[in-house]
């Protein structure tokens, strides 16, 4: 270093002699290493990469559910909502959904995608991935770019959800079935990044809004016995 402004005293370092790395600097500048977004190549259609996530705890619901389930397919964003009295439901579920995904379209699934929940972890799951055929990875703790499109999602969901139970003037308690209508709306809506809804992605159908109804609005029941 040259002597400039005054500050002789400091040390000359000649060019090309190794420094040694000062251990406060690294520690306070260290940070993650890039990470890349998800490679294209791995979400080419529907079921390539399937995501499931667990939410709560909520207001206890009349049927005692606290927890709910959100499974959303990457490629079309198409979500499924379930809620669960106790976590460990989330088990089954998963397989029912997986297994009905399969009967109902021409799609199989390649990824299963969670975080390190106990209830994702059993043998029980692990023994269906392996008939399966289908590969599961876990979400590494404090690696939110693994999870942020469902972490987004449930936002999403969930701020909706809040806000239609507040426009209608309805109890909390009721959030499973304003859970349910808003993941209805969002597969029937178009989403950033995408030129069809979830639902069409998925089915190659388009949406029929016709029974869409503000949640919430008065409802009259017709009795077929009269």
């Amino acid at each position: 270093m040259q002597t400039r402004n005054g500050m002789d005293e400091l040390p000359s370092v000649p060019i090309g002699q190794d420094v040694k790395l000062c251990k406060a600097c690294s520690l306070a500048k260290s940070k993650h290493n890039p990470f890349h977004p998800e490679s294209r190549n791995l979400v080419l259609q529907p079921g390539d990469v399937i995501v499931a996530d667990l939410m709560g705890l909520f207001p206890i619901f009349f049927d005692k559910t606290l927890y709910g389930m959100i499974i959303q397919d990457h490629f079309s964003s198409l979500v499924t909502f379930y809620p669960l009295k106790i976590k460990s439901d989330a088990l089954q579920l998963l397989i029912n959904w997986i297994t009905q995904f399969k009967n109902l379209t021409s799609h199989s699934i390649k990824r299963v995608r969670t975080d390190n929940a106990g209830e994702f972890l059993s043998n029980l799951l692990k023994h269906f991935f392996t008939q399966q055929g289908i590969i599961h990875e876990t979400i590494i703790p404090y690696k939110h770019h693994q999870a942020e499109k469902i972490e987004r999602t449930n936002r999403t969901i969930a701020s909706a959800a809040r806000s239609m139970i507040f426009n209608g003037s309805l109890p909390p308690v009721i959030w499973p079935y304003a859970f349910r209508h808003e993941c209805w709306v969002f597969n029937w809506v178009i989403h950033a990044c995408q030129d069809r809804t979830p639902y069409e992605l998925m089915t190659t159908r388009e949406p029929n809004l016709a029974p869409l109804r503000v949640f919430g609005c008065k409802a009259y029941v017709h009795n077929l016995t009269h």
